[in-house]
């Protein structure tokens, strides 16, 4: 299909449903008949099939290292990658990459305020625009500069290698990239393929298809060890994974568990997906530790056999990421660089 387009039409949602926490009532302003039926509500949460994560499900998760965003010189981390030398990359709200060493060391940085080559547009309110950011298995970085609309390329240096998108791409938020360089990028648009050379290959764009799937934000992050792009439907509390063509060959619900809806999704090499919540939109009480401040995993049969409930920590703003020597980090959503330790069960 390359250099052809497939598209299906919608206005997509990029960041699942809309949240809305209504202020707390005294239990004296409510009638008798609100207590009662609120009491109910609560019994049959904790007697009947409730969503919430059972307390016997373990936390996989160990913080071994971990490295505050003053130590690395940070503002507002949005995204991390890393790269096949084991480094990792973070965009932040000062338009710049840093790419940080394993070892937590700041190795260098690249980016400034601006719309030409090497410059970013990715700082402003909560949630836009974004600096997504991920590295292809040749070394290259791809950086979706939102509010330029575009994904610009580096090398792993930070030298400029090319831009595109410019003229097919509003907004361009998660992007992930296969083996083969071809990227796939979540914009206001709709999910979009471009091969190694920055032509368009493929475009879904919810919003006719038979499946319910395909009629939501679908957005990329991670592809597993056969090719397939795995990506969350944040409307659907559901992971599903893409072939190259953009055609869905497995999808599965995680349930009501995370608040707002799943927003990330990444694989570590058996097939174990790690989903991350989108979390609070807009002015929203501190969670940390809070039901729905979780990451979940699930088994490559897609069954849930472990979740990280945030505190002692902060809950993550990015599912785990795997290096290439079993190194893995993720970002809190203070913005805190962590190595962990993931030990699963045997199923």
């Amino acid at each position: 299909m390359e250099g052809g387009c497939r598209e299906t039409f919608m206005q997509p949602s990029l960041y699942g449903r809309p949240l809305y926490w209504p202020p707390p009532q005294p239990l004296s302003s409510l009638s008798s008949n609100a207590i009662i039926a609120l009491c109910v509500v609560v019994l049959a949460a904790s007697c009947g099939s409730s969503t919430s994560v059972s307390p016997s499900l373990p936390n996989p998760f160990l913080v071994v290292n971990h490295w505050s965003v003053e130590s690395l010189g940070l503002q507002y981390p949005d995204d991390l990658a890393i790269g096949p030398d084991g480094n990792i990359y973070v965009t932040d709200n000062s338009n710049r990459v840093t790419v940080i060493s394993p070892q937590g060391t700041v190795l260098r940085r690249w980016g400034s305020q601006g719309a030409g080559p090497g410059q970013f547009q990715f700082n402003g309110p909560v949630g836009d625009p974004h600096g997504r950011i991920a590295v292809g298995s040749s070394g290259l970085v791809y950086v979706s500069d939102s509010g330029n609309d575009r994904v610009q390329v580096f090398s792993s240096g930070g030298r400029f290698v090319k831009q595109f998108g410019s003229d097919q791409l509003l907004s361009p938020d998660f992007l992930a990239v296969d083996g083969d360089g071809n990227t796939y990028i979540l914009d206001d648009n709709g999910t979009t393929k471009f091969s190694a050379a920055g032509m368009l290959v493929w475009r879904i764009v919810p919003g006719v298809s038979s499946d319910p799937d395909l009629n939501h934000g679908i957005l990329p992050r991670s592809l597993d060890s056969h090719g397939r792009l795995l990506a969350a439907l944040p409307e659907r509390d559901r992971v599903i994974y893409l072939d190259a063509d953009g055609h869905k060959v497995d999808a599965f619900d995680i349930g009501s568990l995370l608040l707002g809806g799943p927003c990330q999704v990444t694989v570590d090499a058996q097939g174990n997906t790690y989903v991350t919540a989108c979390g609070p939109q807009g002015d929203m009480p501190d969670y940390v530790g809070g039901q729905g401040a979780d990451s979940l995993v699930f088994n490559r049969e897609h069954k849930l056999v472990g979740e990280w409930p945030g505190a002692p920590h902060d809950s993550l703003g990015t599912s785990p990421l795997f290096g290439p020597h079993g190194e893995v980090f993720a970002l809190e959503r203070d913005g805190t660089l962590v190595e962990l330790k993931i030990t699963l069960l045997e199923q």
